[in-house]
């Protein structure tokens, strides 16, 4: 009985994904603008997550934390906890790749974020730390690169399975970063923290982006992930034809 509520329940979630107007449309790999449409189409469908099969929420996307090093030698941290990412739905596809020979993927999306954190700035070195919260605002391009086989099924359906995968962010233009104003006075009136000042203003533009794309990084997993899960649930031509 539990097995025949399982089936029917996949059944009932593939007719769903692959309704015309539901989650996918399936593309020719070289058919740009329909695969762009069916990214976001997919995107903004199980923008909610699918809990039942592993599908999860990415807007909002809730992370624990992210550390990112703003100096090694003066040893300043930045670590940011219960962040909310805002605009994962909204991704854009800017590159599509698929080698049927090695079987290598290459997947680009343009995302416009907005970030809510709290945050403690470290300064190792004086033994101190200043809380606050932040918000950031910025637009990157998320890359991630992997290689695909096909698995079938004991029902004879034959899926992508999707490989471990490599994700590297390149942001596009400044981010906009702004701290709350109890943690722009303790970092600008505290006398123990002279150097350590000067580093966490000094190149700023390059350390706004570098934060952006450790967050726009870690997200990604997330979003590679659901493909993943979807690969796992819905046959291949319900993706792509002719691979």
């Amino acid at each position: 009985m539990l097995a025949a509520r399982g089936f029917i329940l996949l059944v009932s979630l593939v007719t769903a994904l692959c309704e015309e107007e539901a989650f996918l449309t399936p593309c020719d790999i070289t058919d740009t603008e329909c695969l762009r449409k069916s990214t976001q189409k997919f995107l903004a469908k199980t923008a909610n997550g699918v809990p039942d099969y592993d599908i999860r929420a990415i807007d909002p996307m809730h992370l624990a934390s992210v550390d990112y090093l703003l100096s090694e030698e003066y040893g300043v941290w930045n670590h940011l906890s219960n962040l909310t990412i805002i605009g994962l739905k909204n991704q854009d596809l800017s590159k599509f790749s698929l080698d049927t020979k090695t079987k290598a993927v290459e997947l680009q999306t343009k995302l416009d974020l907005s970030i809510t954190a709290d945050i403690e700035v470290e300064v190792k070195k004086r033994v101190k730390s200043f809380s606050g919260s932040i918000l950031i605002k910025g637009s990157a391009l998320g890359t991630a690169n992997y290689n695909y086989d096909f698995k079938t099924d004991a029902n004879g359906v034959t899926h992508f399975e999707v490989s471990p995968e490599t994700i590297t962010c390149q942001p596009i233009d400044e981010v906009v970063i702004k701290l709350s104003p109890e943690l722009l006075e303790s970092l600008k009136t505290d006398p123990d923290i002279q150097p350590e000042r000067e580093i966490i203003k000094s190149n700023s533009t390059d350390k706004g982006n570098s934060l952006l794309c450790a967050i726009v990084e870690k997200a990604y997993v997330t979003v590679v992930h659901n493909i993943r899960a979807s690969a796992k649930i819905l046959p291949k031509d319900a993706f792509l034809k002719g691979v």
